[in-house]
């Protein structure tokens, strides 16, 4: 999953030759609406920003088929343990 303004949306389909699909994609690209998505970024190798892993695990719980996965892959790996750290207790989803 990406975020991408139209700048980086160009850069995204050129550089990895991406082209648009009714169904079974592999890649899912956002364009938000308004900057907010990048008000919890984080910093990625090669001067990239990603969105906040709140914001991606929102975003993938919202996306439909094999996104769910993503989602609670991303809530055990990287979220509950940060939520575990500052809680002391266990993190999990209902």
């Amino acid at each position: 999953m990406f975020y991408a303004d139209p700048a980086g949306l160009a850069i995204l389909r050129r550089t990895l030759d991406l082209f648009p699909v009714d169904q079974g994609e592999n890649i899912t690209i956002y364009e938000p609406p308004d900057a907010r998505v990048w008000e919890e970024a984080i910093e990625l190798p090669g001067g990239l920003r990603g969105a906040g892993l709140v914001q991606t695990y929102l975003d993938l719980c919202n996306a439909g088929e094999r996104s769910g996965e993503a989602a609670d892959h991303l809530r055990r790996e990287k979220i509950a343990p940060m939520v575990e750290g500052v809680t002391g207790g266990t993190a999990k989803r209902d």
